[in-house]
């Protein structure tokens, strides 16, 4: 519904270590983590379709934007997502990464 507000509670339990041994009922779920960032993708593209989000430790704080759905469509999460071509030479997170390590080994 457009501009409800949405709870996802205990989002992170997929990193908390008492749920990451293998004999853990949830061992073979998929964690709820790759969902946020796709909805933090969402909320960045311009689609209207989620007015703003807020990550907390232990939920998500998600509220609707005011884009209409069409209920007789299948809803997919990806084709509200812009992202942008894949690059071939490293992020810049990369690179930063790499001139601090040679500022820290030295000459």
């Amino acid at each position: 519904m457009p501009s409800g507000l949405y709870i996802m509670e205990d989002w992170a339990w997929g990193h908390w270590p008492e749920c990451s041994s293998p004999d853990h009922p949830w061992a073979g779920e998929e964690p709820l983590t790759q969902l946020v960032v796709e909805l933090i993708e969402a909320a960045g593209t311009s689609t209207q379709l989620i007015s703003s989000i807020v990550v907390y430790q232990g939920f998500v704080v998600l509220e609707r934007g005011p884009r209409q759905l069409d209920k007789a469509t299948h809803f997919n999460l990806e084709d509200y997502i812009i992202r942008r071509p894949a690059r071939r030479q490293p992020s810049l997170f990369l690179q930063l990464a790499r001139k601090l390590q040679r500022n820290w080994e030295g000459p």
